[in-house]
């Protein structure tokens, strides 16, 4: 017990089975604080051990554990950290069952066969979860990806004029104020980020709000390249006026306001709030084209037009703010999902239809499109369904109706 006073969380530790004597690595995460007396007026301390199972290790195996000089007066049992429960949704009739008690398993693998119609459907719709799950994952490496910053040329480093813990200023592309509102909570959990740049298309409610105070809806509204941001209503911004104001009548008066005279303005104190956060820029669809093919030519870099935005306010934030710290510009979007429109920008005229047109701007820059979209051209067509919109409410009550949707 004395010496397990000494232990502490994350240190290593050996493992010995006792069924074959191999030694397995493995790391405390718990030490008990209590002593336990046992025969003998033996003193001891019950102390955790984490161990990856290599396969095969099950409840019903025994071991003993040394940590440094100090071994366990007796042998301990493991438990499963993880236990998955698999079960089936739908009845059929079990006609194999592929895996026994003990037995180590990999990812995808077949445990049990049913032998039903709605096993089949099953199965089609669990393969259809696969890949879509492994088409987000594609995203996110694509995200990290965007996030690695890597030297344009080859050479030596004259100069570093940032280090870690920095602010960074960020420009957002962004419509409905949520992934801005995103880096306003990351702020607030301690990201060193420094002023959040705030960059709209031709639909600049948002530039107005955040430049005057005034938000009114009461405007035109463009159909642009950079869709995503074509929002006159911008829902979240609602949540960062309470989260300023601590005030949810006022925000309540606001969003009345908004509804009944599509307008309304906050008050002073908190215009001030806002713009000590926020700095905001517009872009047109002319100047995001043109945009798009600078950078291509400047940097070789393929953006997509809602990025083509965020860039060219960036610029706008940095000739008006000379003192600004480094500017990271959020990638929101493949140029793959708006090819016609980055073609336009590159100076060339698109052709055929979106795939077609995704194949002639893969040959032009010799950037490579992504799987998930190049492969939606092999992927049936499970949705074929078109309303209008008085058709909306009741084709949805039939449908709730039925047992099997589409």
């Amino acid at each position: 017990a004395d010496e397990a006073e000494g232990f502490y969380v994350g240190q290593g530790a050996d493992v010995t089975l006792d069924s074959t004597f191999e030694t397995l690595p493995g790391t405390i995460s718990k030490v008990s604080g209590n002593t336990v007396i046992l025969t003998g007026n033996v003193m001891v301390r019950t102390v955790t051990i984490d161990v990856s199972n290599p396969g095969g290790l099950s409840t019903s195996q025994s071991a003993s554990a040394a940590v440094g000089a100090v071994t366990s007066v007796s042998s301990g049992t493991f438990t499963y950290s993880q236990e998955k429960t698999v079960t089936a949704k739908v009845s059929g009739e079990v006609s194999s069952v592929l895996v026994s008690e003990g037995d180590r398993v990999s990812k995808n693998q077949t445990l049990v066969v049913l032998t039903s119609d709605t096993v089949d459907d099953s199965v089609q719709n669990a393969a259809d979860s696969l890949r879509n799950a492994e088409i987000s994952l594609e995203n996110r490496y694509d995200q990290l990806d965007d996030y690695t910053i890597t030297a344009p040329i080859s050479g030596t480093v004259i100069e570093k004029n940032s280090k870690a813990g920095d602010k960074v200023d960020y420009v957002v592309p962004t419509g409905n104020f949520g992934d801005i509102l995103a880096g306003y909570f990351a702020r607030e959990l301690g990201l060193p980020v420094g002023t959040l740049v705030c960059a709209s298309n031709a639909n600049n409610v948002l530039t107005d709000f955040i430049r005057t105070g005034r938000y009114d809806k009461k405007r035109p509204f463009y159909l642009t390249s950079s869709p995503s941001m074509d929002i006159l209503v911008s829902s979240n911004l609602e949540r960062l006026l309470f989260l300023l104001s601590g005030d949810e009548q006022l925000v309540a008066k606001l969003m009345r306001q908004l509804t009944e005279d599509g307008a309304y303005e906050v008050p002073e104190e908190l215009k001030e709030k806002i713009q000590s956060l926020f700095w905001a820029g517009c872009c047109g669809d002319d100047e995001t084209k043109r945009t798009i093919g600078r950078v291509w030519q400047e940097y070789h870099y393929l953006c997509d037009t809602h990025t083509a935005v965020a860039w060219n306010v960036a610029q706008q934030y940095k000739a008006a703010n000379p003192g600004h710290a480094p500017v990271v510009v959020l990638s929101t979007a493949s140029p793959y999902k708006f090819p016609a429109a980055v073609l336009e920008g590159l100076g060339e005229k698109a052709e055929g239809d979106e795939f077609a047109v995704m194949e002639q701007l893969e040959r032009l820059t010799g950037v490579p499109a992504p799987k998930n979209l190049r492969g939606l051209r092999e992927r049936p067509v499970r949705h074929t369904t078109v309303l209008d919109r008085e058709e909306m409410l009741p084709f949805v009550l039939e449908k709730a109706q039925e047992k099997k949707w589409f």
